[in-house]
């Protein structure tokens, strides 16, 4: 099932995981710019000025998906009647305040940047409900489930969550630490949600009657790969997590502890990968799966 053919959507998986990062850090900056003493504000920083970079990263490897990437501003001319415009528009509009966003975070500045942050999440998660919206075709039935926007919401949450109890790990005994591990275990519920969801649209498309045994048989008949992307999306993007959580919760409200932290970033790397693997699969199989 993982060909050539199926690889070549590798751009998608680095646009679609950038776009869903950046809002989730935006996500996460807004939290702790509305919530945490101005301190701990400051040690944000690197997330607020990481928004922007990550999602013109993540825009520049989509057009390497154009078959003519000088003309992808046509693109935007048929909102009307074309999604694509409408994913392009926003991610635009999304690319442009996160910009501003950090370039608040760059320069110091605090006028405004609250407004400015929770316009540039609100404006992120419009481009990564207009990215989801695109797979739901009826012409590629694998994606054209509501576990696909459920996948990209959890990611969305999940990576701006752990990335910034990663790094608030670091201080030890901060006030938004346990906020920030909650938005985790949100996204990280939803991620788990999320792969079920999609199981069990797998084996309605499989047509097997005894599908909530055999999917991990059937999947693994079809593809090797598609079964250890399958397995990395579970282990890192569904179980790291709640280690991540359980292993930094205490520090909450108690001095760091090394071994904790020194476990925080490779979690973080694992929930990436977990996340990576899972985008991969998905359209592995929705390439493959196209039609029943």
């Amino acid at each position: 099932m993982l060909n050539r053919e199926n690889l070549k959507e590798w751009p998608l998986v680095v646009f679609t995981i950038s776009l869903q990062y950046s809002c989730g850090l935006a996500l996460a900056a807004t939290m702790v710019d509305f919530r945490a003493p101005s301190a701990e504000v400051e040690l944000l920083r690197p997330i607020g000025i990481a928004i922007f970079p990550i999602v013109a990263v993540g825009t520049f490897f989509s057009l390497c998906h154009l078959g003519q990437p000088l003309s992808a501003w046509k693109s935007v001319l048929n909102l009307v009647h074309s999604r694509l415009s409408l994913e392009i528009l926003m991610t635009i509009l999304f690319a442009l305040s996160a910009l501003a966003d950090s370039a608040f975070w760059l320069t110091g500045r605090t006028e405004f940047r609250l407004a400015v942050g929770i316009a540039t999440f609100i404006l992120g998660l419009a481009a990564v409900a207009s990215s989801a919206a695109i797979y739901m075709v009826p012409s590629r039935p694998f994606w054209n489930s509501g576990w696909l926007p459920t996948s990209f919401l959890a990611t969305t949450i999940l990576l701006g969550g752990a990335f910034a109890s990663t790094l608030f790990a670091s201080t030890g005994n901060s006030t938004m630490l346990r906020p920030l591990l909650a938005l985790t275990i949100a996204g990280g519920v939803l991620s788990f949600f999320s792969i079920c969801w999609m199981l069990i649209r797998f084996s309605r498309l499989s047509r097997d009657k005894f599908a909530a045994i055999s999917v991990p048989i059937a999947w693994r008949a079809r593809s090797l790969g598609s079964w250890f992307l399958f397995g990395l999306y579970v282990l890192f993007a569904g179980i790291v997590p709640i280690a991540l959580i359980i292993t930094l919760w205490p520090i909450g409200n108690a001095p760091s502890d090394a071994s904790a932290v020194r476990f925080a970033l490779p979690g973080f790397v694992a929930i990436l990968l977990g996340v990576t693997a899972g985008r991969t699969l998905m359209y592995s199989i929705g390439t493959t799966l196209s039609r029943f």
